[in-house]
């Protein structure tokens, strides 16, 4: 009879990918369904193995159960574990609860490990007459990105991309980065904004009447978040970028003058609270976005910008007499 295979994809998770192999009739269960195992199965002589099931526990965990021929009233039953280069295992790698009078085993990852396992259930009459499986782990990775900020120099986002390593690799090349507002940063802005121009420039509705021509926002463009992370960044060259640009008339109710005013309110303008709760290193300002071995990571960013240094200091009264 040819070799049946079972094979389920595979995924980036801290999981045992397990490959069973069986030379006759076979019956093989994932009580899960689990997406991360790839099994083969081979049964040889008259130990074969009945069923799989995985729990995720630690790295994973495994209960293989296997059956005798004949079932009852046979010798003993033992197991070894080692690497398929048949080298020891080292002690912290696995938890084995044998269970010989049940007919199954399970298997616990404990930690990761770098070189496919053999597992081999035999007869201690005739150690030949055995099933045996191979054990792999899967590389698992794990991206931590941070916003990277150098004055004078472009914003960049660290990945931190660290790996457990396994005895199957993955792809861990980082592809289709992209980089964005958030749209609650922009949405907030744009009302924080809007809402102290307003309080400032249209501030006697009782007495004038404000005419508006024109309003728009600057700076928060998908272009202008590009240009951050392309050109040198300075904070103070920041705070002026992003504001909100008005046209608008005012006219006194009771004399009828009237002025056209062409005014520009930049982020820097804003409340000292709303300022600090913004860009607190928390709230999220970035969105960032990419793509390692076909997933996809994402992560919102905060930028921390603290009191704006002086850089200069002037009186407009030259002197002052009492």
């Amino acid at each position: 009879m040819k070799n049946k295979k079972l094979i389920l994809g595979l995924s980036i998770g801290s999981i045992i990918a397990m490959s069973l192999s069986v030379t006759s009739f076979l019956l093989i269960k994932d009580s899960n369904n689990n997406s991360n195992i790839q099994t083969e199965v081979i049964t040889q002589q008259k130990i074969k193995i009945a069923s799989i099931k995985y729990s995720d526990v630690n790295y994973g965990r495994k209960t293989i159960h296997y059956t005798t021929n004949p079932k009852l009233n046979t010798d003993e039953v033992n197991y070894s574990l080692k690497y398929a280069d048949d080298s020891e295992i080292e002690d912290d790698i696995f938890s084995v609860s044998f269970m010989p009078t049940e007919n199954y085993i399970t298997i616990t990852c404990l930690k990761p490990f770098l070189k496919q396992v053999v597992l081999s259930i035999y007869a201690k009459s005739n150690e030949n007459i055995k099933a045996s499986i191979t054990i792999d782990f899967l590389e698992k990775i794990t991206l931590s990105p941070e916003l990277e900020v150098k004055d004078n120099s472009p914003l960049s986002i660290n990945s931190n991309l660290t790996s457990t390593g396994g005895s199957i690799t993955v792809n861990k090349t980082i592809k289709n980065e992209s980089i964005s507002f958030c749209e609650s940063f922009v949405n907030t802005i744009k009302s924080k904004l809007k809402e102290r121009f307003e309080a400032i420039h249209y501030s006697n509705p009782q007495t004038t009447t404000y005419d508006e021509i024109s309003a728009k926002f600057v700076g928060l463009e998908q272009t202008s978040c590009d240009q951050l992370f392309s050109s040198n960044f300075t904070y103070g060259e920041f705070i002026e970028s992003i504001y909100y640009e008005v046209e608008y008339t005012w006219i006194e109710s009771d004399s009828d003058y009237d002025e056209y005013v062409h005014a520009y309110f930049y982020i820097s303008e804003l409340l000292q609270e709303d300022f600090f709760s913004i860009f607190d290193g928390e709230t999220a300002i970035f969105s960032y976005s990419c793509e390692v071995n076909n997933q996809t990571y994402t992560k919102q960013l905060g930028l921390l910008i603290g009191a704006i240094n002086i850089t200069n200091i002037s009186i407009t009264t030259p002197n002052v007499v009492f």
